[in-house]
């Protein structure tokens, strides 16, 4: 099983892939072994193993539908989080991050959290970029603080915008106040 992870840093996504995958497999076993034993034991699926069965279903169905939500995702690439680490210059940075905001969750692979922005990269995300980062916005506002949000979805815009980070200002109680309400917001 891959290394643990916490939400936010890198390999996130593939650890509870591989730990989502384990428990849904577990909990539908458990299902199928207490209702086959039940149907066994009195020769009829009306029993109350039966029930049980029916309510234990519903944390499986749980568990599969979290692990759909990751089954897409993967960690990105292990280069480009070590060309970030040494330019973020202090402040930040989140990895692995698949993010529900308002309709529509967005796979955010990097992102960086200063005291004014969050800056994200996340490929293939064009059509919702306005609506992703409002979204994020308005949350963080309603959580106390005022942060603009900037999506990047080229990796050298972003990684060009990460570098210039140098002469912010870094005032590190907001910045992980910040930073904890956005990890709200990830799966």
């Amino acid at each position: 099983m891959t290394e643990r992870a916490e939400k936010g840093t890198y390999g996130y996504v593939d650890y509870q892939k591989q730990k989502l995958l384990f428990k849904t497999l577990g909990e539908f076993l458990a299902v199928s072994f207490i209702f086959c034993g039940g149907y066994l034991i009195c020769g009829t699926k009306n029993n109350i193993c039966t029930v049980i069965a029916i309510v234990l279903v519903l944390p499986a169905v749980r568990s599969l539908v979290r692990y759909l939500m990751f089954v897409k995702a993967a960690s990105p690439d292990k280069e480009q989080y070590g060309l970030l680490l040494g330019k973020t210059a202090g402040f930040p940075l989140l990895s692995d991050c698949i993010t529900t905001c308002r309709s529509k969750n967005v796979y955010v692979r990097f992102a960086v959290v200063t005291d004014t922005m969050i800056y994200c990269y996340a490929k293939d995300c064009v059509l919702i970029a306005a609506d992703f980062e409002s979204g994020i916005s308005e949350f963080i506002a309603s959580c106390g603080d005022t942060v603009g949000v900037k999506l990047y979805t080229e990796f050298d815009l972003f990684l060009k915008r990460v570098a210039a980070l140098h002469s912010v200002e870094n005032k590190e109680k907001k910045i992980e106040r910040i930073k904890n309400d956005f990890l709200i917001l990830v799966l």
